[in-house]
């Protein structure tokens, strides 16, 4: 299992990416049929993700408030349907460390 991203509780949960096919095609305005949320290792929401299509086929994932994620490791992916059926993406892990820095 790959890691997304490291996040420190506080931080926006910003990811960008490009959606295509398994042929290579951009996914075009799909954003209302994805589904992405986080969760910890014991299958405990953390957040519902919202997804934005911010170019053709290109994709923002975000989370502005983490200021109460647990310090470890949480889990990702993204679900897709469609007329064709429905697909996950590869599970992603995303790295939450603690702040050194306190009360900015």
């Amino acid at each position: 299992m790959r890691t997304l991203t490291t996040i420190k509780p506080g931080e926006t949960f910003i990811v960008n990416a490009q959606v295509e096919t398994e042929d290579g095609s951009l996914v075009i305005g799909a954003a209302d049929k994805f589904k992405c949320q986080i969760r910890d290792s014991f299958d405990e929401l953390i957040a519902d993700v919202q997804i934005t299509e911010v170019a053709p086929g290109q994709y923002l994932f975000k989370v502005e408030d983490t200021a109460q994620w647990p310090v470890k490791i949480l889990l990702t992916d993204i679900f897709y349907r469609d007329e064709e059926g429905a697909r996950a993406s590869e599970t992603l892990k995303i790295k939450v460390i603690k702040e050194v820095t306190k009360d900015v």
